[in-house]
């Protein structure tokens, strides 16, 4: 049986986000129906452009408008990880804060998410309470990092996303980061699967946060393999959402109900849609990495933030050497100018699994 070592593995998870991101950008906040009829689903790398695309591009989007192309969640994602690369024993959001406002691009970044790092680098707040004034949704795709640098330890990956977040995010969506982190850290193990990386993943979080992903997943487990438009439209009927409690006990919300027109613009930028939707993707493809993306790119909505959480958990499931050729290498050579994946890929898998020098 091939084993994939965990080198390879941390490239994969790392490499795997930015992937997921650039399927998702070009049909950000479109309607699963609209992906569908436009392109048959998402089953390759597409370029930025209007029509059928939605967003222009610029600074905290996409830069480019090569297939390939990554958007702000990675941009940021590469701040979190020159941060992890800086501070290899123990991270504070002290530290992330004066990294990212000393190092940091922050033009990429959405002014509400800006202010709390300049009130807590000001003194204004502390580090535990400034995400609560901050409205809740966005920032999914930036914390693979914390996931890959305690592989195989989802207790600290859970402890440090939560100690990070509390700059961002009030507390389910702290558990829903938390979810996904945890699913990063136990993917990275030799045994893994996607049916345990949800189990780690819920076996971490509260209530509400394992409601949120057993509604979706339970829908991903109920559709035939391949079928992504069934699996699109069940996602669309069952999980959808447009507003959730700050707590990690509330109530289950109700499916929202998308947009009748198809060419409206749709998305939740709430994790408690995005998260699920992720683990979902993650178990409708099966443990294949391209149908696993495609099947995340298809269901459209907020869907550069959804792929790359589900690009983190498959690619730390397979390894770069599973993740598709062409598009691995499309991501690194169309983002070069902006953004070195490979390098800190490399300082990340240093962290985890240091090289050994060859005499």
């Amino acid at each position: 049986m091939f084993m994939t070592s965990l080198r390879d593995k941390v490239f994969g998870s790392y490499l795997g986000a930015a992937i997921g991101d650039a399927l998702g950008g070009p049909v950000q906040g479109m309607h699963a129906e609209r992906i569908q009829n436009l392109f048959g689903g998402v089953n390759d790398l597409l370029p930025y452009r209007k029509p059928p695309g939605l967003f222009d591009l610029g600074a905290g989007y996409a830069r480019h408008a090569e297939p390939g192309s990554v958007t702000d969640e990675t941009l940021i994602r590469a701040q979190f990880a020159n941060f992890v690369a800086d501070h290899p024993r123990s991270r504070t959001a002290v530290e992330l804060v004066r990294h990212v406002t000393r190092y940091g691009d922050l033009k990429v970044w959405l002014p509400r998410f800006v202010a709390p790092l300049q009130r807590v680098f000001r003194g204004l707040t502390t580090p535990e309470t400034a995400g609560l004034s901050v409205e809740p949704g966005g920032g999914l795709g930036w914390w693979a990092p914390m996931g890959i640098v305690n592989a195989g330890r989802p207790d600290r990956a859970a402890s440090e996303v939560l100690r990070l977040s509390a700059l961002w995010k009030r507390p389910l969506e702290q558990d829903l980061l938390v979810a996904v982190q945890v699913g990063v850290a136990h993917a990275l193990t030799a045994r893994a699967t996607p049916e345990s990386v949800v189990e780690a993943a819920r076996s971490a979080v509260g209530h509400l946060a394992r409601k949120l992903i057993d509604r979706a997943v339970n829908v991903a487990q109920s559709v035939s393999r391949g079928e992504v438009a069934v699996f699109a439209k069940r996602i669309y009927q069952e999980t959808l959402v447009e507003q959730a409690p700050d707590s990690l006990d509330g109530e289950l919300p109700p499916p929202a109900v998308p947009p009748q027109n198809r060419d409206q613009p749709t998305l939740s930028s709430l994790l408690a849609e995005q998260v699920p939707l992720a683990f979902a993707a993650l178990v409708f493809g099966d443990g294949r990495a391209r149908r696993t993306l495609c099947a995340a790119a298809s269901l459209g909505r907020d869907a550069k933030a959804i792929g790359s959480a589900v690009g983190s958990l498959i690619g730390a499931l397979v390894g770069r050497s599973r993740l598709p050729r062409e598009w691995v290498g499309a991501v690194i050579a169309v983002n070069q100018a902006d953004i070195d994946l490979v390098h800190e890929a490399n300082e990340l898998a240093d962290l985890v699994e240091p090289e050994t020098p060859v005499e």
